[in-house]
């Protein structure tokens, strides 16, 4: 039986392509093309679990298993076109806050497919974190993003080029009993960040609506989000994370039903 494609679930015989997870007209325009990727697996306390031993170029990062059309010539060559002019604008320096809403929100779509199309690509050093059901939901209706999905930017960072970091790690404010349950939501949850020169692009998931996701005011700027409870005040108990590169991402943090009712009572909380 013909192997299928990865979003569409179509068949790639006669039909099959390679989808550069990174578009060509970004590593041209950014000069990254030839930089060399050294892919490293590590755990939360920051050891090496898995280096890569054959590097290879961002050109050659690549994700087999897409049919040519509908989707890497179609709605993904789209999606990216889109997002070119708050690509650019991000690579250039330009605060995240200043991108106008439209341009926001064909980032954060950009920001999901391409996180989505990483993980793809990433399994032979990498778990798989992305649900099938965000890959198919993105297909059906790629111009919104999947259910429960949050993307932000933060800008003014050092510029490190292309680049990228995996995670299913989250800080978590909760109580002694909630431990078991939260790390059992931590294994189908994910959280990515794609770097952009001096900007950094993360997409995350946490698979209950009734946890608050807190965000770092100041930090921190909405691009895109598919839910419902959001804090922006820094979480209680903050701890500055050792990643410097992805530090951003690690201030995501998580707070539990109860830990929400003792800190903010019934306080409304949402996307403004």
């Amino acid at each position: 039986m013909a192997r299928v494609c990865h979003f569409c679930g179509g068949s790639l015989a006669g039909n099959k392509s390679r989808e550069h997870v990174f578009a060509d007209w970004l590593l041209e325009f950014t000069g990254q093309g030839d930089a060399i990727v050294e892919p490293t697996h590590q755990n939360f306390e920051g050891d090496v679990v898995y280096h890569r031993r054959n590097p290879h170029t961002f050109n050659g990062l690549l994700l087999g298993g897409v049919c040519e059309r509908p989707c890497n010539n179609g709605w993904m060559s789209t999606i990216d076109a889109n997002a070119k002019p708050a690509l650019i604008a991000l690579w250039q320096g330009r605060a995240a806050a200043s991108l106008l809403q439209h341009d926001r929100h064909a980032l954060s779509v950009w920001a999901a497919k391409t996180t989505f199309t990483l993980n793809l690509s990433s399994l032979s050093t990498f778990r798989r974190i992305i649900p099938q059901a965000h890959i198919e939901a993105l297909f059906k209706n790629p111009k919104v993003l999947p259910p429960g999905v949050l993307v932000i930017a933060e800008t003014g960072l050092k510029n490190d080029g292309l680049g990228w970091a995996q995670s299913q790690s989250w800080y978590a404010h909760l109580e002694d009993r909630e431990t078991a349950l939260c790390k059992a939501l931590e294994g189908s949850s994910f959280k990515t960040t794609l770097r952009i020169g001096p900007s950094a692009v993360t997409t995350s998931f946490w698979p209950n609506d009734d946890w608050m996701i807190s965000l770092r005011d100041g930090r921190h700027v909405m691009m895109g989000s598919e839910r419902s409870l959001i804090g922006w005040n820094a979480a209680p108990g903050y701890v500055k994370s050792n990643y410097d590169h992805v530090e951003h991402a690690f201030e995501i943090q998580v707070l539990s039903p109860a830990t929400v009712r003792a800190q903010y009572g019934d306080a409304p909380f949402g996307v403004p």
